[in-house]
């Protein structure tokens, strides 16, 4: 992946310490709170509170009113309900909370979860054939795309109400109601919900908008949204604080018996649990095996058998992991020996490709390569993607864009989903290319890191740092802050497996920065390179002793980094003791204090003396020719590089 640009907010020193006077806070803090435009003492205010003004009125939705009615209407008349959900952690905890509000109700009500290998994603004719006593099918997280199908359920006897929360084609299906704030027409003040907040929404309406029930579910809305990478903003952000509150003491048996077996502090849970924990292993059933087990699980109220069952759910998970990591591997060989890396759009595909994990594995192309991916799965005449974006390139829009080419597609600008013929994958990529030229920039295709401000040392403190904690929960539009650090020197680096803790000086100030499956990247650095880094801020205890820590996002050599006159006679001499080649573990054993940059750095001053030439690193082992003026007397200063290295701005 290219080097990324780093993107450093600019604020005034005088704005930040007003800021950081007025409201009694770290000028790293005051900076934070002006990246993300609070600026006032209400903002603030509403900020560090649980703000309950951002849950807006359900009736705000677009046919909230239609759906209440007629959901009524159902139950009054004993009608066969149907809870009809998506196989993901969305559309599970959506199912959970409208299925389980609605058996308060009426006993007339079950749920219906596709299979994604048999079904596919959405309302299908197959599951409506199988729903054959069902009155009223109410879908969640899914449906808004679904015209046919409705159609086909209306031919059936059966009324359909649609809540979701994916963009609309423009065609609207002819439901009882239609629910989804991202309708053109839906007046509704916050369009970030994910599927289980409209599901919410749904449930709190129906209860004549009892704020128990908010109380009873947002735990659950919580788990939903953070995992379907909503934004944490506005309504979702209030929701996802709660929730972690609710979480935290959860009487579920199911999620405690998940807690239990995935080793989770109850206790300690925050977004990034439910992210990285919670929310993988819920969705690994609907993946690859079935997303009825995470709803079982959240069903169930038999200690034993829910332990059983969460025990299934983390093995589903390790399966899940085992076959993302064959395809992936498989997907970057076919990547790495074509010219598809050389696409601005990466469309790769494969037979038999597993469809519950080929998202994941778009994910890691898109990380990778830096690029849009299409990961498709074929298997017989039709192939089934998944496909992820990059900042500032509109997925949703593209695919749209090559719609002749496919048999249905959906979802956001940075994640959709699409079925194509097998023999239309070809145009497809073609086609998609050619219309996202113009758009993949070179400024698009380089990743870039926001960061929040440069770090003072005399900040750099856990009661600091501890201040940051007004921001939480972090997510999708409320990213964890990052700061850099400028110009601190390397004293060690430490190696354990794919990790590297780096210890460093700055200001008489002594840190360690753990670089986590970052070990690679300090291959050519070591002892007194001055180098930046970035990343984000924690608490480190350790063996009772508390300190401030940052946790390794990027790095890059400083602008201050230095190389001396005696740094060039030293790797000069090395040169001097070999013929043509030499070793890199003997550069560092025999250099002292130069780490391998700096000895490149050497090298490339000493090819425009025409001391060497054709100075090149093939493997372990750095190769060379002796240039003309090897052993005859050549001026430092004549190399601009030397010059740009040495000058004494430098030098600290």
């Amino acid at each position: 992946m290219r080097q990324k640009k780093w993107i450093i907010s600019e604020f005034t020193a005088e704005h930040t310490e007003e800021l950081a006077r007025l409201y009694g806070v770290p000028k790293f803090v005051a900076a934070t709170l002006l990246s993300k435009g609070i600026t006032d003492r209400e903002d603030i205010e509403r900020l560090t509170r649980k703000d309950a003004s951002s849950f807006h009125n359900p009736y705000l939705l677009k046919d909230m009113d239609k759906a209440v009615e007629r959901i009524d209407e159902a139950i009054d008349n004993d009608e066969k309900i149907t809870v009809y959900g998506d196989y993901d952690a969305d559309g599970i905890t959506a199912s959970y909370i409208l299925y389980t509000y609605l058996k308060t109700k009426t006993d007339n009500v079950d749920y219906y979860i596709p299979d994604r290998l048999d079904e596919g994603y959405g309302l299908s004719e197959s599951a409506i054939d199988a729903l054959t006593d069902t009155d009223l099918i109410i879908t969640v997280d899914t449906g808004i795309t679904a015209c046919e199908q409705v159609e086909y359920a209306k031919s059936k006897g059966i009324d359909v109400i649609i809540t979701d929360h994916h963009t609309p084609l423009d065609e609207i299906p002819d439901a009882v109601a239609v629910i989804d704030h991202k309708q053109t027409d839906c007046r509704y003040p916050y369009k970030e919900l994910a599927g289980v907040g409209v599901a919410l929404k749904l449930a709190y309406a129906l209860s004549d908008c009892d704020e128990s029930i908010f109380e009873k579910y947002c735990h659950i809305a919580a788990i939903g949204t953070v995992a379907d990478l909503a934004e944490l903003t506005g309504e979702n952000r209030y929701i996802v604080q709660r929730g972690l509150d609710m979480l935290r003491c959860t009487r579920n048996i199911g999620l405690k018996s998940l807690f239990k077996v995935a080793n989770i502090d109850h206790t300690a849970i925050s977004a990034s649990t439910i992210g990285f924990s919670i929310g993988p292993m819920l969705n690994a059933a609907g993946r690859v095996a079935s997303a009825y087990m995470s709803m079982d699980l959240l069903l169930s109220d038999n200690p034993a058998e829910a332990f059983e069952m969460a025990q299934r759910l983390c093995d589903e998970n390790n399966k899940r992991k085992n076959e993302e990591k064959t395809i992936a591997d498989q997907a970057f060989e076919i990547i790495d020996n074509s010219s598809l890396a050389d696409d601005g759009v990466i469309v790769v595909s494969g037979e038999g490709w597993h469809h519950g994990v080929i998202g994941i594995v778009a994910s890691r192309i898109t990380e990778r390569y830096y690029k849009p991916s299409v990961v498709i799965s074929t298997d017989g005449e039709f192939g089934k993607a998944s496909c992820r974006s990059v900042e500032g390139f509109n997925l949703f829009e593209a695919i749209g864009a090559c719609s002749n080419d496919l048999v249905k597609y959906g979802g956001h600008k940075m994640a959709a989903g699409l079925t194509l013929e097998q023999g239309k994958i070809e145009d497809f990529r073609n086609h998609i290319n050619e219309y996202a030229k113009e758009l993949l920039t070179e400024d698009v295709l380089t990743p870039k890191l926001h960061i929040d401000c440069e770090l003072d040392m005399d900040e750099f403190t856990p009661e600091n740092i501890e201040k940051l904690r007004i921001f939480e929960p972090y997510g999708i539009g409320n990213k964890t802050p990052v700061f850099c650090i400028k110009g601190a020197v390397i004293r060690s680096i430490r190696i354990s497996k794919t990790h590297a803790f780096v210890n460093l000086e700055k200001d008489g100030i002594m840190f360690t920065v753990p670089a986590f499956n970052k070990a690679e990247l300090f291959e050519s650095a070591g002892s007194g390179d001055m180098i930046d880094v970035a990343g984000t801020l924690n608490i480190n205890e350790y063996n009772g002793a508390v300190t401030a820590q940052m946790i390794l996002n990027d790095w890059r050599y400083s602008d201050n980094f230095c190389v001396k006159r005696e740094d060039v006679a030293a790797s000069y001499r090395i040169l001097s003791a070999v013929e043509n080649t030499v070793e890199k573990d003997f550069v560092k054993a025999a250099l002292d204090g130069i780490s391998l940059h700096k000895f490149y750095i050497c090298l490339n001053i000493m090819e425009e003396l025409e001391i060497i030439k054709n100075a090149k690193t093939n493997g372990e082992c750095i190769t060379f020719e002796r240039g003309v003026n090897f052993k005859g007397k050549t001026e430092l200063e004549d190399s601009p590089l030397y010059r740009q290295y040495r000058s004494e701005e430098r030098r600290r």
